[in-house]
């Protein structure tokens, strides 16, 4: 995902000090209750976007729930994201782990 898909999450009234202060959160604490963090994971995850000011960087989230720029040369996970378009529906499923969904056309 890219970084302000995490951040947007923050400006629908969850909390949006993160949407306003971009990918410094609220500047003391990383955010973590907005519906799209993973609360199940204790790892960096790499984000799709470089970071401008270092060619050699890319942004990433960290289990604190900020998100940061660090150099491309390090090993962290990625997270799969799709993005649906009104022609997609869910065929079946919850979402939950027991019971992903099912896309169809």
């Amino acid at each position: 995902m890219y970084p302000s898909d995490y951040t947007y999450t923050y400006a629908l009234g969850v909390d949006n000090t993160c949407y306003t202060d971009g990918y410094d959160c609220d500047g003391s604490s990383g955010k973590t209750n907005g519906w799209i963090f993973n609360t199940n994971s204790n790892s960096t995850q790499w984000l799709l976007s470089p970071y401008s000011d270092n060619s050699g960087s890319a942004f990433r989230l960290i289990a604190s729930g900020y998100v940061r720029p660090d150099s491309s040369n390090n090993s962290y996970g990625v997270r799969p994201s799709l993005y649906l378009v009104s022609s997609i529906k869910i065929d079946s499923g919850d979402g939950s782990e027991q019971s992903p969904y099912s896309l169809k056309l």
